[in-house]
């Protein structure tokens, strides 16, 4: 081989190599997961999707319980996605496995969406390590396959790519942007970002962009607002005010801490400087936005995240529920990513500056690759063990469906699993799905008396977190008719027929 054919032979930053390294690493990763996590995993809140999407393939109508048009679930896209796994002949058993596989796929192509959008934004050296980072499942992403987390992402990082692109396609950015709303209100944000960037940088409005963004959204905003009466979901207010906007953003800031220092465990076992990176996490990630953004094209991308903290900051929902933070990694990723690009082409014009750039971020590139090999291979061994509460649910979703008829109805906040198993008509306490119940913290939600005369629901399911005593319920006509102990104790109790 010729000399001169040596630096491009071992250039790791070549897009063919990463392309081809990336998809060996999916396979010899997702293959595993599939087989041994995502065809077993359950969680709930996808449950409650699918109980829409099977009552939509049923011809029911998108609803939870029937005839009750109540929107309660906040991702129309996944839920009607969602209801062709039911069309396609799949039972209620195996579609929930179903629905975790999709999951999967759209985690690995948001991986290889992340490694191109980083090679467009000119660090080709960072790609591949952090699209691996990424499809390694940190912040315990691969529990949440059966949620839009991992589509929503997937297509944000869609639009960021086609908005930086070399030739403008302004009708399929308004298509994947108003597909993103239809995942997640939340992508409304970045729309009118790029929107305003648009406008600033050509001097005219994005008609095209616009117009096709609101020819995917309009028909949704539409039906929701005949169907339901509303167009915003129902859970928004159930996951107001449980905290302040400060005590919100510093339980994400602990929460990333931890994230940080379980990514830098791969590469270090040194427990004070992986302590130390979590520490700088933050002002790793606004020097690197302030990095990007000095590209005036940049600027909406190191914006986005920023504000969409700060829109949930202010809302106040629990951030112990993480996937609501499902945007952290992978911007943390492109910010550190652009961090770690200046420092080392800052350290390298000045301590070795006849170093050629090539040779290092290949070498730097072939010293990452295997740790993160190491990394994914502990997660293709990894094993889902449903933790003891979902267990309980499903053990009692089934002991009921074989004691109680369909149309029974249920009083439980947890109304996923529950819900989905049985198909009984949930009351639901959390002020999900049934209307005119409201629940935003455990202060100011709505007492239990009036939810027993407003709805008088057949059966009682009573949790320790529950505030329903003996006495109560007897006063209100219900008597104890099963105890569910290990690992938490439940109460179930019967209406008195004659009551």
């Amino acid at each position: 081989m010729a000399m001169a054919d040596l630096p491009r032979a071992f250039d790791l930053r070549r897009l063919a190599f990463q392309l081809s390294l990336l998809g060996a690493a999916a396979l010899a990763w997702g293959v595993p997961f599939a087989l041994h996590t995502a065809w077993r995993l359950r969680f709930e809140d996808a449950m409650i999707v699918l109980r829409y999407a099977r009552n939509i393939a049923a011809g029911d109508g998108f609803v939870f319980n029937l005839g009750e048009r109540v929107l309660g679930v906040t991702t129309p896209l996944q839920t009607l996605l969602s209801s062709g796994i039911f069309l396609a002949g799949a039972g209620s058993a195996v579609a929930p496995s179903w629905q975790n596989l999709a999951g999967l796929c759209w985690l690995v192509a948001e991986a290889l969406l992340l490694l191109l959008l980083l090679r467009r934004l000119g660090l080709p050296a960072a790609a591949l390590p952090a699209s691996l980072l990424l499809l390694g499942g940190f912040y315990g992403g691969y529990l949440y396959l059966g949620m839009e987390t991992h589509l929503f992402t997937a297509l944000i990082l869609l639009a960021l790519l086609l908005d930086l692109g070399e030739t403008p396609r302004p009708f399929m950015l308004g298509a994947v942007l108003g597909f993103a709303f239809l995942t997640r209100y939340d992508a409304a944000l970045l729309a009118a970002l790029l929107g305003v960037a648009a406008w600033w940088r050509d001097r005219s409005f994005p008609w095209r962009t616009t117009l096709a963004f609101f020819a995917v959204a309009m028909p949704w905003l539409f039906f929701s607002q005949l169907y339901f009466g509303s167009i915003l979901p129902q859970p928004l207010s159930a996951k107001e005010s449980y905290f302040t906007t400060s005590a919100y953003l510093g339980q994400v800031y602990l929460q990333w801490r931890a994230l940080i220092g379980e990514i830098c465990a791969v590469f270090s076992r040194i427990d004070r400087a992986n302590y130390l990176a979590s520490l700088l996490c933050p002002l790793i990630a606004v020097a690197g936005a302030l990095l990007l953004a000095r590209e005036r094209r940049h600027w909406p991308l190191a914006v986005y995240p920023f504000l969409h903290l700060g829109i949930y900051a202010s809302i106040g929902s629990d951030p112990g529920f993480t996937w609501h933070l499902y945007l952290l990694l992978p911007f943390f990723l492109i910010f550190a990513a652009a961090c770690a690009s200046f420092l080392l082409d800052s350290l390298r014009g000045r301590l070795f500056p006849r170093f050629d750039a090539g040779v290092a971020a290949s070498l730097l590139v072939a010293a990452l690759l295997l740790p993160l090999g190491w990394h994914l291979y502990e997660q293709a061994s990894y094993r889902y063990r449903p933790d003891p509460h979902t267990s309980q649910l499903h053990e009692m979703a089934s002991w009921m469906a074989a004691r109680y008829p369909p149309q029974t109805s249920l009083l439980q906040p947890s109304i996923g699993i529950l819900g989905y198993e049985t198909n009984f008509r949930m009351v639901d306490h959390a002020g999900l799905v049934t209307p005119g119940l409201y629940f935003w913290n455990d202060e100011r939600c709505t007492p239990l008396p009036e939810v027993l005369s407003r709805f008088s629901p057949d059966l009682v399911l009573a949790s320790p977190w529950t505030q329903a005593s003996e006495t109560e319920m007897a006063a209100a006509g219900y008597a104890p008719a099963q105890v569910f102990a290990e690992p938490f104790r439940y109460t179930l109790f019967a209406r008195n027929p004659s009551r």
